[in-house]
């Protein structure tokens, strides 16, 4: 036999549950539709679309063009690209290294982490910090 209390408590419970069960459908359907909005279909694509020449069709053009050569633990990273490279080459030797391995080189968070002897809540506020000071860098620019 439970008590008034206990009811209350049990009411109450399943009231908050419901609340957050409700808000996590709201916030994963918010995500849905903004993803959405930024991904086609295969099918909504055009064949120019489908077939334009791909990444590394491009190299060989790329060899001719001027580009800044970072170093990041004995790693050549190109980056072609000038109003890039010079924002770039603005940032902090630590938060540029953490930019161009989790951009430029596809290394996830916690393998940059291990290499560069930090946490991974470390590389990810110094990701964040570096890219804000390049959007402010970049969007200064005339």
């Amino acid at each position: 036999m439970t008590t008034r209390y206990e009811a209350f408590n049990e009411m109450t419970f399943e009231a908050y549950c419901k609340k957050a069960v409700g808000n996590a459908i709201k916030k994963e359907r918010g995500r849905k539709n903004v993803r959405g909005k930024l991904e086609l279909s295969f099918s909504a694509l055009t064949d120019a679309a489908l077939y334009v020449p791909s990444p590394e069709d491009g190299e060989i053009n790329r060899a001719e063009t001027n580009c800044r050569i970072f170093y990041v633990q004995d790693m050549k990273i190109p980056v072609y690209g000038e109003v890039l490279g010079q924002a770039l080459s603005w940032l902090l030797p630590k938060d540029r290294a953490i930019v161009l391995l989790c951009f430029f080189q596809q290394v996830k968070t916690d393998e940059i982490a291990r290499r560069l002897k930090t946490s991974p809540d470390t590389v990810r506020r110094r990701r964040k910090s570096a890219l804000r000071k390049l959007r402010d860098y970049l969007e200064a620019i005339p």
